[in-house]
């Protein structure tokens, strides 16, 4: 006999049903055919975060995959996303600037519970389009928009450090 966990009070509050996560999850992977960089200072962390993404039959870039994803056209990487934090919004930036989504961890927990990618939710950063990232310079740093949430910092690029989730 099968038995599926009933918790109809947190299925409301969270917006979906254990029934239909497990049908979705029996039908296809919730991540497949997604690449993801991880920053990091993530929680859960880098080596966890790997694990869900991979369990959920998605990758993960290392390093220097990611820095080539940046340098490719937006339509070349359509299923390449970076998950972040806060901490590590100067890593973030550069992935910003070149018009890649920045989400947060929540991103990958919400998805593994419901068994659907939202892409319109739990963005930390806004992707900053190539021609806006273009016109900017260096004396038009107005630090982003803080009440919004919209955090696109005009700082210069730094290097990925050697710490990131490989």
């Amino acid at each position: 006999m099968s038995h599926i966990l009933d918790d109809k009070e947190n299925e409301q509050a969270l917006g979906f049903t254990i029934r239909d996560s497990l049908a979705r999850a029996a039908k296809t992977k919730v991540f497949a055919g997604l690449e993801m960089f991880l920053t990091p200072h993530i929680q859960p962390g880098p080596k966890d975060m790997r694990t869900i993404v991979e369990c959920g039959g998605g990758t993960i870039a290392t390093e220097e995959q990611a820095l080539a994803r940046m340098n490719q056209t937006p339509e070349s990487r359509p299923n390449f996303y970076v998950v972040s934090c806060p901490i590590d919004q100067m890593m973030s930036q550069q992935f910003m600037q070149r018009s890649i989504q920045i989400y947060t961890s929540e991103f990958v927990l919400s998805a593994v519970l419901t068994q659907e990618v939202d892409f319109e939710s739990n963005k930390l950063f806004a992707a900053v389009s190539a021609p806006a990232a273009a016109a900017r310079t260096p004396s038009s740093n107005d630090g982003g928009d803080q009440r919004s949430g919209a955090n696109t910092p005009q700082q210069p690029s730094t290097p990925l450090p050697a710490s990131a989730a490989t």
